[in-house]
């Protein structure tokens, strides 16, 4: 956050999370690459490396496939 302001919205982050996600089932990063380049543009940030790239994308991954074991694990407790 700079001067109060968020660099994106959380729609901004559900749009690169489902990118994040069609570019790991293809195993591309092509266009999360291209979304984070134009976001930085947009925001006078640094242009990450498809390193950094390549580990967002992971990252995203991982917090879904974890969210998702705690939603399901929240569900059969309740059951």
């Amino acid at each position: 956050m700079i001067n109060g302001k968020w660099f994106a919205t959380a729609e901004d982050w559900v749009l690169f999370f489902s990118i994040a996600v069609k570019c790991r089932q293809k195993n591309d990063i092509s266009e999360a690459r291209d979304w984070l380049h134009l976001h930085s543009h947009k925001n006078n940030l640094c242009l990450p490396s498809d390193q950094e790239v390549r580990s967002l994308v992971h990252e995203v991954a991982t917090w879904l496939e974890k969210f998702d074991e705690n939603w399901h694990d929240n569900l059969v407790s309740r059951g």
